[in-house]
């Protein structure tokens, strides 16, 4: 980057602290400059393209609700539910807790342990080591977090000091109910948490009660575990809750379904849409509004610094009509233009028409480079109230001691709010719309926006000059000439 202002700024940052007053000389730098606009309005488009990428950074639920909706999701109401499924939707942290959790079953390890150590106490013992290597390996992630590693932490535990406090005595054989089990034929697994209703009869044989066998966490074929798994099926999950209501003694998590596929993040982000590919060929035609609002038909003027400025041909000029331009907001963005740089205070100011004091005034250290300037209303907290009619100027302070050396231009601007409801336009043919209906500070400023991010655009500049020349105003150069 050639600009040596922009080679000091942190981008990213001022992005992130637009209204602080360390950036207020590159806000008011980048908009005439085509490297520092061209690299803001690249930033702006990937933060906006990482936005929905990005976990927020507050606002998690709680990891006593996540286990909770992960394992026993009819625990909650169906409120948290909602809220939490909500949540998920954008939040790449809690979906990989979400995935941990419903990979995570050390109880059914467990269960399978303990049932082959009814015979070979040494096959507990390799079960038990390795369901706790693989549980280890699932729950590496979770150290991040520290209520999820010590419920983890938990259950190993546990896990350990129940084999370990069995009684050196007990016995080892089987029950004769299991043994029963394991001799006979093979059949069907039942479903865990139905047992069968027992024989009352009293010649009845005992019927052993069928042990249910270890099952993994109940999954549907839709979520992704492979390596190439993404956020956007997550989000889908989570956003479309499909889970089956588990029996009552059924704890093994349930994923939530998803209905459509996502693409992956792997594919290429599309190419921003540029306006200038849009734009209308139609010429843009600006509709003055009534200029009796103040009673004459000018309240522009410019200031020509002749032999009171650093240079003879030094002008300052405001960018508005001759008469009360309207605005159809409450914090539009003002600008001016100087034909030369200049190492001079600039102060801008602002007053209502019937008043005398300003009711804001902003000063900015000089020097100004040649071009385009700006200050938005919404920048320094003003807000114009609707119908009243504003006097705003802007002055380059030549002698603080003698103010009316001070070279001065100035306008009027009314906030008017449109009538009615009209439809809104396409977005590439809003600054035409706002023309025709009269607004010619927000076209401009519409405009000027465009241009910012991208300053080649040739029609756009068109438009902004006859925009310009239909108020009795010379086309706009940024710091480049263009």
């Amino acid at each position: 980057m050639a600009c040596e202002l922009g080679q000091t700024i942190d981008f990213e940052r001022f992005l992130e602290e637009r209204g602080d007053t360390r950036f207020e000389a590159f806000r008011a730098h980048y908009p005439r400059c085509a490297e520092c606009s061209r690299e803001v309005a690249q930033w702006s488009r990937l933060q906006a393209a990482l936005g929905n990428q990005v976990a927020r950074p507050s606002n998690h639920p709680d990891e006593a609700l996540l286990v909770s909706f992960a394992s026993q999701p009819d625990s909650l109401e169906q409120a948290a539910r909602w809220e939490i499924s909500s949540h998920l939707y954008d939040c790449s942290a809690c979906q990989s807790e979400l995935r941990l959790l419903s990979g995570f079953d050390l109880a059914a390890s467990v269960r399978a342990a303990t049932a082959t150590s009814e015979t070979d106490p040494q096959a507990l013992t390799r079960r038990l080591q390795e369901a706790l290597e693989t549980t280890t390996e699932t729950i590496r992630g979770w150290l991040r977090e520290p209520a999820l590693a010590a419920v983890a932490a938990g259950l190993v535990v546990a896990a350990a000091g129940w084999l370990w406090l069995r009684e050196p005595g007990q016995s080892t054989a089987p029950p004769a109910g299991l043994q029963h089990a394991q001799n006979a034929p093979e059949a069907p697994v039942e479903i865990a948490g139905e047992i069968a209703p027992p024989d009352t009869g009293p010649q009845a044989p005992a019927e052993p009660v069928a042990v249910p066998a270890p099952t993994p966490p109940v999954r549907h074929a839709e979520v992704d575990e492979q390596p190439g798994s993404t956020l956007a099926d997550a989000r889908e999950d989570s956003a479309r809750e499909r889970a089956v209501a588990p029996s009552p003694t059924d704890t093994t998590p349930r994923a939530i379904a998803r209905t459509q596929p996502e693409p992956t993040p792997a594919e290429p982000l599309a190419e921003p849409i540029r306006i200038a590919a849009l734009f209308p060929d139609a010429p843009i035609r600006y509709a003055s509004p009534d200029s009796s609002l103040m009673g004459s038909a000018s309240v522009r003027s410019f200031g020509v610094s002749r032999a009171r400025g650093p240079s003879p041909s030094l002008e300052l000029r405001v960018m508005a009509p001759e008469h009360v331009g309207w605005t159809a907001g409450a914090t539009p963005t003002l600008y001016w233009q100087l034909s030369e740089a200049a190492d001079l205070p600039l102060e801008i100011t602002l007053l209502p028409d019937a008043q005398v004091e300003p009711l804001a005034e902003e000063t900015r250290a000089g020097p100004h480079a040649a071009g385009l300037h700006s200050l938005s209303l919404a920048d320094i907290g003003l807000r114009l109230e609707p119908g009243v009619v504003y006097r705003w100027q802007v002055a380059l302070v030549v002698d603080p001691q003698r103010r009316s050396k001070d070279l001065r231009s100035a306008a009027a601007i009314v906030w008017k709010t449109p009538g009615g409801a009209p439809e809104a336009p396409a977005t590439h043919a809003r600054a035409h719309q706002l023309a025709a209906s009269g607004y010619w500070y927000d076209a401009f400023a519409q405009l000027s926006t465009w241009l910012a991010a991208e300053p080649d655009a040739r029609n756009l500049r068109a438009a902004r000059d006859a925009l310009l020349v239909q108020a009795d105003l010379e086309p706009a150069d940024d710091e480049t000439g263009r």
